[in-house]
């Protein structure tokens, strides 16, 4: 299992290397490429990240942060 602080902050990598924005293929094609972390633990890899960046995107439904708290 990935821990969910790593997960972020490869998440935040990934963006920062594209120019500081992308769309989701961008970032999961990045996060591959930085090769960090073992995708092979997952069913489907591609949905914990979505689930990660969901969770940490205050325009989400299931946001778990403060708008506008930026870590």
């Amino acid at each position: 299992m990935i821990k969910s602080e790593f997960m972020v902050n490869e998440v935040k990598e990934s963006i920062k290397e594209l120019g500081g924005k992308a769309n989701l293929e961008q970032i999961y094609n990045k996060i591959i490429e930085m090769g960090n972390l073992n995708l092979s633990n997952y069913t489907d890899w591609k949905s914990v990240i979505r689930k990660s960046i969901y969770l940490h995107s205050s325009d989400c439904d299931i946001f778990i942060g403060i708008p506008g708290d930026i870590k």
